[in-house]
């Protein structure tokens, strides 16, 4: 009987010590994902879906919240402005087009130092045709961004009065039909006319969020100070020149939130179709054509042994060049352009 007791009690620890091993193992395998896991800097990944949510599930709660609060915001603004004021008036136009600015700028400095702010899934596929987020993950974002904005625009339908809110369908995007004019004629927008205005006002939001918010470097840290305000005033003005047309939006989510709780869904598609389509432009004539080349690869570096490194290649000794050459690219060194990667 005792020998009996001992070997279950032998059986049970070995049964222990491979359980915490293996839980040990796994706790590891996390902390090796989470230190090592890094996205790509031009370059394509798929990504893995696991490791995504373990290591950047901040940046995903980041992405709901901020869309949810954005939507919330920008749609109960086009709300009040109907209770004061029902025309299609310059003081409105410019009133919504400010609360969509000044939102967008509000949310992009809170969320931008956990997931980069993008609170768009048109700056989320930009971001994925510039090869600097792997494709699960910009999935995973944009999953994100919907459902918040659903979550933004139900807690806008809950807060709000039907009397109020029904009007304009709580925000929705609609293309202008039968609009009265100061001259006293009317106009109507084709589904050509909304899309193409779309396309370029989402366009030039995101060349300004490629050009200010991704070339944040040491050389040019101004420019990552000040991307959320130059990115407010993008949308304010798209808002500016797309307001009497298309509603605008520039934002699939923020379509979609006010849609599904008002079940608005008259062109819709226009509204993924056109903002989706000026992000792609936009990402991928930056990355091609203007898109500033890395500073570590044309700045030479020089090291303490005196050598130095040419155009991102193999150290060069003193001798491998004429000292003219080198002397040249001391001074270059010194004059603190050596520049870093973009992160």
């Amino acid at each position: 009987m005792a020998g009996a007791s001992e070997s279950y009690s032998k059986r049970w620890r070995q049964y222990y010590e491979n359980s915490r091993d293996q839980g040990i193992e796994g706790m590891n395998k996390i902390k090796k994902w989470s230190v090592t896991y890094r996205e790509p800097v031009r370059k394509f990944k798929l990504g893995n879906p696991i490791q995504i949510l373990i290591v950047c599930w901040r940046e995903l709660l980041a992405e709901f919240f901020g869309t949810m609060m954005f939507v919330f915001l920008v749609c109960g603004g086009v709300v009040v402005n109907n209770i004061v004021d029902k025309g299609p008036t310059a003081a409105k136009i410019i009133s919504v087009a400010a609360n969509f600015g000044f939102t967008i700028a509000v949310m992009v400095y809170i969320t931008a130092n956990t997931s980069g702010g993008h609170i768009n899934p048109a700056v989320t596929v930009a971001v994925m045709c510039m090869f600097d987020m792997s494709l699960v993950k910009g999935l995973m974002f944009i999953a994100c961004q919907c459902l918040g904005a659903m979550g933004g625009a139900g807690i806008l339908y809950g807060l709000v009065d039907p009397t109020i809110g029904a009007p304009v369908s709580y925000g929705a995007t609609k293309l202008t039909q039968n609009a009265s004019t100061g001259y006293g004629g009317e106009f109507t927008l084709t589904i050509g006319q909304g899309f193409g205005i779309e396309t370029m006002i989402t366009f030039i939001f995101v060349w300004t969020v490629l050009a200010t918010a991704r070339e944040n470097r040491k050389d040019r840290h101004h420019f990552g100070i000040f991307a959320p305000l130059a990115i407010g005033l993008a949308i304010l003005i798209g808002h500016i020149v797309g307001g009497p047309l298309t509603g605008p939006s520039m934002n699939p989510a923020r379509s979609l939130g006010p849609a599904v709780v008002s079940g608005y869904w008259l062109y819709h598609y226009i509204y993924w179709a056109g903002p989706l389509a000026g992000a792609i432009l936009a990402a991928l004539l930056y990355r091609f054509l203007f898109s500033l080349p890395n500073p570590a690869t044309n700045i030479p570096k020089i090291f303490p042994d005196g050598t130095i490194q040419k155009f991102g290649g193999k150290r060069l000794r003193a001798g491998d060049h004429s000292v003219s050459e080198n002397e040249e690219m001391q001074n270059q060194a010194r004059q603190g352009a050596v520049g870093e990667p973009a992160t």
